[in-house]
């Protein structure tokens, strides 16, 4: 512990009679080490830490799944025959997301609500700060309408009241009795609102087993059970439905994964990704300040040899040189942390939505412990090279130089660190490079209609007072006219989804073709729109004609289809006037096709090649039946105006309150902005990839140029004497530039082979380039090399401003 102190004391002495070293060896440090803090931090919530649930490594997700779709909504009545038939399971509970209206004296307000099965809470190890969980006869058809509300519900709307249980809220024009609040920090996908039974809530598609409306089961495995035999119990029960229930079930599985990767999604290779990549700036940032200590350890080889000569060991002089490095890279850390916090908040910012778990990004005891030990490897990584250097030369021989020159091993070794980090800093361009390009192609990709100027929204309305289907009809109508009214909107439809935000996949099949079996039925997108959605879209039609006001309930049903569908289902033929049936109760009259329109992305810019589903029809929504409008709580819509789509969102709901001040306008958003919503992971990677990347560059170039600085103040006598013996200025240059090539050189052409490595584990975020970009393979070479002479020839060109005299009498 005396020694300890003592080293510590002579490194602070030591740092302080060296403040410009000593500065510049904190930022590096503080940059590199706060960048990997900062991405920890992020893999730390995102994947390291446990879901907040009791027990999470039981809990499991249950979906069916088809040969379309890995994973698909879960059919009511399956659900309960999930639960009386499987032996590996404690409990299992469904959830499904629904919108809800929210009236009372405050006005209307759109809230986001779940509706859940009995037990969901209880399920999952959580209870309500107030209150009880759902009964099972809670949940039930027929049973009284019983709500939990959100924490964060109860404290906006209710004020935190302790009497709020027993009281009855206003939900979608029925009244909810509140018998319980959620925690304050429930979280479960996404924040919701408030919780209904999914049983009482009456809806048709609880009594259909073929109809599956965006729900979901979480289960908890029994004690004992392994996954494996878990996922084999479920498919036998999945082989038993399929065969008691064809029409439904038929070439149905189950789906069975684990919450935390269900919950994690694809986010987790990318974070790992930018963990590698960070590490490498670290590492870059490792090089910089090990030549760093390499030039400054050279002076004191005569002190370090009288130490020696007094009786230190080895060892002694390595513990003094660590002491001294590992405390300048606490102080690093230091700083690092702060920008850590910056940067993590920065990261949050820039790409909102973008990782799941992103309200629980924090600092805790996992991400100081992290920073502890990231200091103290740092310390001792590019502290082991001036130990190497110090204990390894002769103590006689460093005791009888004068001090001039550089010795031929510490050359090698600065050489060496050079050319890596500029190896390095070369990976990671290339990376940055490619995902540059990526975003390069999806920004010139046709997303099949013209996004700009554009805004879209959702509206829901009272089913008190629209209670009949003419009066919805009547409704929609006068909300389109009264938009086509605002100063500005050039179009205005309705959609029941909104592209690459909504998805309503559907059955269906060619009427004059014999009808296949269930599991061999086409899906393709549905959209129910108005009479003037490809002009409000900007889609381009092919063929035939649109809806017309004439295209109502009681005309003969019509259909129309994209480009995708027609090529894939009638090759070689004209689509036109044939039929399409969709298999739907009240709905699978045979629908003639009447026009061919443009395919649109709906997927994503990216995404939207390699979905199983992709091609997409289109139905009048003056065509949807009677018997189906006690399904439409709400409508989403699109207006096309020559205005900005900000400046459009005041007038918009100023014109809605006017026809109706209960109808709740949400979901409001520019076309433009969803779509740069579906390409957010990449933009997400693009973004930390090239900050990374020119972290490294700027590192690399600093690195380079104190070497070949530090180099050239070494052998000023030589070049005193190459100048006194006739050589010209350019001489001096070529000679300190033709060394500075050669680490460059070197560096680009191991950097060049680590790329193309490093490259193919960037192939599932590329799109429309290949991971041998020859581009990127040009350019960020040439980058590289721009910046690294330009780093080599600023003490290139000091060396040529040497006085011969002067350099002559320097030692």
């Amino acid at each position: 512990m005396a020694n300890l102190l003592q080293n510590i004391r002579f490194a602070l002495r030591m740092l302080i009679k060296s403040p410009g070293f000593a500065l510049m060896a904190i930022f590096t440090l503080a940059i590199g080490i706060g960048a990997n803090t900062a991405i920890f931090t992020v893999l730390n919530a995102v994947l390291l830490r446990p879901l907040p649930f009791h027990d999470p490594a039981r809990l499991v997700i249950l979906t069916e799944k088809s040969p379309q779709f890995d994973s698909m909504s879960v059919a009511y009545q399956n659900f309960q025959d999930w639960k009386t038939q499987n032996g590996s399971f404690e409990s299992m509970a469904m959830f499904r997301r629904r919108d809800f209206t929210l009236t009372g004296d405050r006005g209307p307000e759109h809230i986001n609500g779940r509706e859940i099965s009995a037990g969901f809470f209880t399920l999952l190890g959580v209870a309500p700060t107030m209150g009880r969980d759902f009964r099972l006869e809670d949940d039930q058809e027929g049973a009284a309408p019983v709500a939990v509300l959100s924490y964060g519900l109860w404290q906006r709307r209710f004020g935190g009241d302790s009497n709020v249980l027993g009281k009855t809220i206003h939900l979608n024009d029925a009244n909810y009795t509140v018998v319980g609040v959620a925690p304050r920090d429930f979280w479960f996908y996404t924040d919701s609102d408030v919780f209904t039974p999914v049983g009482a809530s009456g809806l048709m598609w609880l009594k259909n087993r073929q109809e599956r409306e965006g729900s979901q089961v979480v289960g908890r495995l029994r004690a004992g059970i392994t996954a494996q035999q878990a996922h084999a119990d479920m498919n036998n029960i999945g082989r038993r439905l399929a065969a008691a229930y064809p029409d439904a079930n038929a070439a149905h599985g189950i789906g069975f994964v684990p919450m935390m990767d269900d919950v994690v999604g694809d986010v987790r290779g990318t974070l790992l990704l930018l963990f590698g990549a960070v590490a490498l700036v670290l590492l870059i940032a490792c090089v910089n300040v090990a030549n760093l200590l390499l030039s400054r350890v050279a002076p004191r080889q005569r002190e370090l040899a009288v130490r020696t000569a007094l009786g230190a060991s080895r060892g002694r002089i390595a513990s003094q040189l660590l002491t001294e490095s590992i405390l300048l890279a606490l102080f690093g850390g230091m700083f690092g942390i702060g920008l850590a916090g910056m940067g993590t908040r920065a990261l949050l910012a820039a790409v909102p939505g973008t990782l799941p778990r992103a309200s629980s990004v924090g600092v805790d005891w996992h991400v100081g412990l992290f920073l502890l030990a990231i200091c103290g490897f740092t310390g001792i990584l590019f502290g082991l090279a001036p130990v190497w250097q110090a204990v390894r030369n002769n103590t006689n021989e460093t005791l009888k130089e004068s001090g001039r020159g550089m010795s031929r091993g510490r050359h090698i070794l600065q050489s060496g660190l050079v050319a890596a980090e500029l190896a390095m800093a070369m990976l990671l361009l290339v990376c940055g490079g490619l995902t540059v390009r990526t975003l390069q192609k999806l920004g010139k990709v046709d997303p099949g209609f013209r996004p700009d100027h554009i805004l879209t929204f959702d509206l829901g309305f009272s089913k008190l007072h629209y209670n009949e289907p003419q009066k919805i009809r009547n409704l929609f109508h006068d909300v389109v006219e009264r938009l086509e009214r605002v100063p500005g909107i050039e179009a205005a439809s309705l959609t029941t989804d909104i592209m690459m935000r909504d998805d309503s996949e559907t059955m269906f099949y060619v009427a004059e073709r014999p009808k296949p079996r269930p599991e061999d039925l086409s899906w393709s997108m549905m959209y129910i729109t108005g009479t003037d959605y490809l002009r409000t879209m900007g889609i381009r039609q092919i063929r035939g004609r649109f809806f017309t006001e004439q295209d109502r309930v009681n005309a003969a049903p019509v259909i129309v289809i994209d480009e995708e569908l027609a090529s894939s289902l009638f090759p070689g033929e004209d689509p036109i006037g044939h039929h399409l049936i969709i298999p739907f109760p009240n709905f699978d009259q045979p629908r003639e096709i009447i026009g061919i329109v443009h395919h649109v992305k709906h997927w994503g810019l990216a995404q939207d090649s390699t979905a199983k589903v992709r091609s997409e029809f289109y139905i009048p929504f003056g065509q949807i039946p009677d018997s189906l409008y006690s399904l439409v709580t709400g409508m989403s819509f699109a207006v096309r105006s020559r205005l900005e789509p900000q400046e459009l969102t005041t007038a918009v709901s100023r014109e809605l309150r006017g026809l109706d001040s209960d109808m709740p306008v949400f979901n409001v958003a520019p076309m433009n902005e969803i779509i740069s919503t579906s390409i957010a992971k990449e933009r997400f990677t693009t973004l930390l990839l090239v900050f990374f990347a020119c972290t490294a560059l700027l590192l690399g170039a600093i690195g380079t140029y104190g070497v070949i600085s530090y180099a050239v103040s070494q052998r000023t006598h030589e070049m005193g004497i190459r100048m006194a013996l006739g050589a010209e200025t350019n001489d001096i240059l070529r000679l300190v530039m033709r060394w500075g090539a050669r680490l460059i050189a070197f560096g680009i052409v191991i950097g060049l082979g680590g790329a193309l490595l490093a490259s193919r584990l960037l192939k599932g975020l590329l799109y429309g380039v290949t991971a041998t970009d020859p581009l990127t393979f040009a350019l960020v070479p040439l980058v590289l090399v721009v910046v690294a002479i330009a780093a080599c020839y600023v003490p290139a060109r000091r060396a040529t401003k040497v006085d011969p005299i002067i350099a002559l009498r320097y030692e």
